[in-house]
């Protein structure tokens, strides 16, 4: 679409009188073809412009949803605010959005910003007086992305919030229970106990889901150092363990049939949300442990809990290549209880912990008709203790399996947690039309093989291996050069972005063929090329930008053979019993037979 003079069609509603007068100005926007720009659409209205700190939030009107079924964000670019699919979809002509601006947010309207220590599993805790042990408090969210956060990662899915009630917060959680990641960051607006404009949270704890977006790449901000694991678990109560605030969803229960249990720790619980494939969710079943009065249950004696392995997850096969015969399916399944037989040799039990598995055929190969995707899954459900304040009179003093500490995941022929694509909601190619993809930085080796950080972040402390034959890598450098290109590729002949354009040429002009053919490491793939570092070490916050490298495959070989295998596993240290599981799990493990599972 070619770029017109932006501008904006604004109907104004209500100013700062109403019954919304916490609202300092309130319109209504129209996307038009003047105003749009791809995915974007410019916001003008008096005080806006040159505000970074505005705080915006949205509600879509009339049929935007359906002629729009993305996630919506607000972002700051070129000193002024558009609302934008998060997930980088062309946003259409025709869509009305009711937007309420906070030109000067006070308390009650705030950014919000994902970090290490709001940060529980994968939804992440607000922590106001407004909003604390108020369950019936009204809120909207919208993530938001400004100039003061541009290394922040957006979250391509819709967000949504719920009222923790054995912690007595809110917090924010992607509808599909996909994890947040660090430095995402949201605008609040808070209508504590009033009707104007906020979800009305009255009669439920859970908010109405919106549609989410389908995409299932997520680019994760990952800590740049891997702690020690503890090497055992506390012996004795006698010190308190630090134990991280735990997402509270209940695991399913060891047993064929689930076990009876008092009623759930929230009053009118809503249905635990469905297993999805990319991401294992909590089931429907909680298992409960009694003890005497005499013994009551604490945060260590639920650490010490001995747990098992639980009944093995029905099979993902939803999403399997189409090109692949559905008949054929049986033995890929057989190689992937071998390893899940592995798992099980090297952690026959646990403690604070009960385990379980999930086989998964899911996507497509990356050459046509080339080696079939499929992977296996480890779930580690934690053990928890009703303690005095939480849950009612009848459940306190219960040890449950109730929340996750994640899982670990084996994938054969597949690059997911350890590969992500760049760019959210569109693939960002080479000037050949090859994907590009990034990794955030090299750990050397273990047991032999390449070990990197990978892009999936769901513990503090994530690593990855690629097992190879050879150790042959299945990708390869993009140079400097193909980055370069490949952005200006990527602008098309948009008038918006001819300077940045001229800019990258001039760039490449610039450089020797050396410097040319130097491997491509950025920290932000959009960063303007006038205004910030392109190419950045890896000390620097620098990413290795890389492509599928095609050759690698054998394509004589059966598409079910396995021709390349990953493993990413994670680990919080304050979770000690996930950190000693993973321990006995790096030291028991038999990886030489998953090696041997190569061309097979």
């Amino acid at each position: 679409m070619k770029p017109a003079k932006i501008s904006l069609v604004l109907f104004v509603v209500l100013t700062l009188t109403g019954v919304n007068s916490f609202a300092q100005q309130e319109i209504t926007l129209t996307t038009t073809r003047e105003n749009l720009v791809a995915s974007k659409a410019t916001i003008e209205m008096p005080g806006l412009a040159n505000n970074p700190e505005a705080i915006i939030v949205a509600t879509p009107i009339g049929d935007t949803v359906k002629l729009n079924p993305h996630p919506i964000g607000v972002w700051y670019y070129n000193d002024q605010w558009n609302i934008f699919n998060t997930d980088h979809a062309s946003m259409p002509a025709g869509l009305k959005f009711r937007l309420q601006v906070f030109l000067k947010p006070d308390a009650n309207q705030f950014l919000h910003i994902v970090t290490r220590e709001n940060l529980s599993e994968v939804w992440s805790y607000l922590d106001h007086p407004a909003l604390n042990d108020n369950p019936k408090a009204q809120i909207k969210i919208l993530q938001n992305h400004a100039a003061g956060y541009r290394t922040a990662f957006l979250n391509q899915y819709e967000a949504t919030t719920n009222f923790d009630w054995a912690a007595r917060k809110w917090y924010i959680k992607n509808v599909n229970d996909k994890p947040l990641s660090q430095n995402m960051a949201y605008n609040i607006v808070i209508w504590s106990g009033g009707t104007g404009g906020g979800n009305d949270l009255s009669s439920a704890p859970m908010l109405a889901p919106i549609p989410v977006a389908t995409r299932t790449r997520m680019p994760i901000v990952l800590p740049t150092t891997i702690p020690t694991i503890p090497t055992s678990l506390p012996t004795t109560s006698s010190q308190p363990v630090p134990v991280r605030t735990r997402t509270r969803m209940p695991i399913v229960s060891t047993t064929e049939q689930p076990i009876p249990t008092t009623p759930a720790v929230q009053p009118k619980p809503s249905p635990a949300p469905s297993p999805t494939p990319a991401n294992i969710t909590a089931p429907t079943s909680l298992t409960t442990t009694q003890l005497s009065t005499a013994d009551p249950c604490t945060k260590e004696t639920a650490y010490q809990k001995i747990g098992k392995w639980g009944k093995q997850r029905k099979d993902d096969l939803a999403m399997a290549d189409r090109t692949f015969p559905k008949e054929q399916f049986k033995p890929v399944l057989a190689k992937a209880q071998k390893v899940i037989d592995l798992f099980m040799r090297a952690n026959p039990e646990f403690k604070g912990i009960e385990a379980y598995a999930q086989r998964t055929i899911r996507g497509d190969s990356y050459v046509p008709n080339g080696a079939l995707p499929f992977r296996i899954d480890i779930g580690y459900g934690s053990f928890h203790c009703i303690e005095k304040g939480e849950g009612t009179a009848e459940e306190r003093g219960k040890i449950i399996v109730f929340g996750g500490y994640g899982y670990t995941t084996v994938y054969f022929n597949s690059l997911r947690d350890v590969l992500e694509s760049v760019q959210d909601g569109g693939a960002f190619l080479t000037t050949d039309g090859e994907e590009i993809f990034d990794y955030k930085k090299q750990l050397g080796e273990f047991n032999g093989f390449t070990m990197i950080e990978p892009m999936v972040r769901r513990g503090n402390n994530e690593e990855a291996i690629i097992i190879t034959p050879d150790n042959r890598l299945p990708y390869k450098p993009v140079t400097r050069e193909q980055y370069l290109l490949a952005r200006i590729k990527n602008y098309g002949t948009s008038a918006l972005f001819a300077a940045d354009a001229a800019s990258l040429k001039s760039m490449i002009a610039r450089m020797s063929p050396g410097e040319k053919q130097t491997p491509a490491l950025v920290r932000d793939i959009t960063a303007s090329p006038s205004g910030a570092k392109i190419f950045a070490a890896e000390a620097e916050g620098g990413k290795h930008l890389v492509t599928i490298d095609k050759s690698f495959f054998n394509p004589k070989l059966p598409r079910e053979t396995i021709q390349f295998i990953t493993v990413h596993w994670n680990w919080n240290d304050t979770d000690v019993p996930k950190a000693e599981a993973m321990r006995q799990f790096k030291q028991n493990f038999d990886f030489a037979a998953l090696r041997q599972m190569l061309g097979k």
